[in-house]
């Protein structure tokens, strides 16, 4: 399970370039954080690894596989994407949870896929809620019905674009328990994150967008006040302890 970036370089038709020689990886059993400031490309990066989006130049594997040479199908029940709006109408949590499963069963639901969205309620705590209409649950509940979704999934590959957003601190803590479970369980994660202290606790290896390249620290000890700078263009200061670590502005 592995999701790569190698020499990518990207550009909205003839707008400049967003990205120019960019490498990424997400490793099995591993947590990547994407992290940068607001249009940064966080979201062009998720939108090429999910094949939504075309390189100019590089390339781009799932397991090992050219994405270009995958099916959309087949991309689908590699890769599990989280995005950060979600818009569910109004249809049942466990209706939600069941999109999950479309790359596998496209027409009708059987019993394995009611399964495993049950499991996955079950997992995020929500399945009191499960035929609970999704536009009258709270953003945070939305968020956990989201994040059963992916799980539903059974994809060996995740994308999660600011899961904990809507997230109370129970919850959060909640969230991030479970992505350490599944990357112990063997899944390759690659989350993107505004909240560094976060990433700091969930991450084994960090990319930082600055400019239109990647810089990659694959240790927590060389996420530092001055890697930061580089991406964020702010004076941050940092206070590490132990497996946490407190940000704040010079």
């Amino acid at each position: 399970m592995s999701m790569r970036m190698e020499g990518i370089s990207f550009a909205y038709k003839k707008a400049k370039l967003i990205l120019e020689n960019a490498s990424l990886r997400a490793e099995n059993g591993k947590i990547a954080a994407l992290l940068g400031p607001n249009g940064a490309g966080k979201t062009t990066i998720i939108r090429l690894l999910l094949g939504l989006l075309k390189p100019n130049k590089g390339t781009i594997e799932i397991d090992g596989k050219p994405i270009d040479k995958l099916r959309r199908k087949e991309v689908s029940r590699m890769v599990a994407y989280l995005p950060q709006a979600i818009d569910f109408a109004s249809e049942s949590a466990i209706e939600a949870v069941l999109m999950g499963r479309l790359p596998y069963s496209p027409f009708i639901y059987d019993a394995k896929d009611e399964q495993a969205a049950i499991e996955a309620l079950s997992t995020v705590g929500m399945e009191g809620l499960a035929f609970a209409a999704c536009n009258r649950l709270s953003g945070g509940e939305r968020q956990k019905i989201a994040l059963a979704r992916l799980l539903a999934s059974k994809a060996d590959n995740l994308i999660l674009d600011e899961p904990t957003s809507a997230l109370d601190v129970a919850s959060t803590k909640m969230a991030k328990d479970l992505l350490l479970s599944l990357a112990k369980q063997g899944k390759s994660i690659l989350v993107s994150l505004h909240d560094i202290h976060l990433a700091y606790e969930l991450a084994d290896s960090f990319y930082l967008l600055h400019s239109t390249g990647l810089m990659e620290i694959k240790e927590k000890e060389n996420l530092t006040e001055e890697a930061l700078k580089v991406a964020y263009g702010e004076e941050l200061k940092l206070v590490k302890e132990g497996n946490e670590l407190f940000v704040s502005y010079h």
